[in-house]
């Protein structure tokens, strides 16, 4: 999850979908995906926390994905116009690299690069309904 800030009922829509989906709840872990490709400078400029630096850097270190070791990817990071970094296709490609085999993505992001970004990677998208205030979110598949 990219927003340090997420209320404990904003994942609710992806678990239930994972649930829906078979999996255990004790099966459903939230994992950060990375930097986005920023440097811990450039992460640190933009933290409005009062992270140190160092902690940043300490955290990055100690930060190893395990490939193919995630069910499901709640991508919560702030909208494409707002933090373009993260919805580039090289953060995306971490995330397909995490997912296991069907394993699923869902997000707020309804934009048609995104969509597309997801396809190209071998996901199979739809449109959901989305959440008060929202007209629709994503959900994608990683194919198998």
């Amino acid at each position: 999850l990219d927003n340090t800030n997420i209320k404990q009922n904003e994942p609710k829509a992806a678990v239930k979908a994972a649930l829906e989906l078979g999996l255990a709840d004790n099966n459903i872990k939230f994992v950060d995906v990375g930097t986005g490709g920023l440097t811990a400078e450039q992460l640190a400029e933009r933290n409005t926390h009062g992270v140190p630096l160092e902690k940043i850097q300490q955290k990055i270190e100690d930060y190893l994905p395990k490939a193919a070791s995630i069910d499901l990817v709640y991508f919560d990071a702030f909208g494409p116009s707002a933090q373009a970094d993260m919805w580039n296709v090289n953060v995306l490609e971490k995330m397909v690299d995490l997912l296991v085999p069907a394993g699923l993505f869902v997000t707020y992001c309804a934009k048609g690069q995104l969509k597309r970004d997801l396809k190209s990677l071998g996901f199979t998208v739809e449109s959901l309904p989305g959440p008060p205030g929202k007209r629709e979110m994503t959900r994608a598949w990683k194919g198998v």
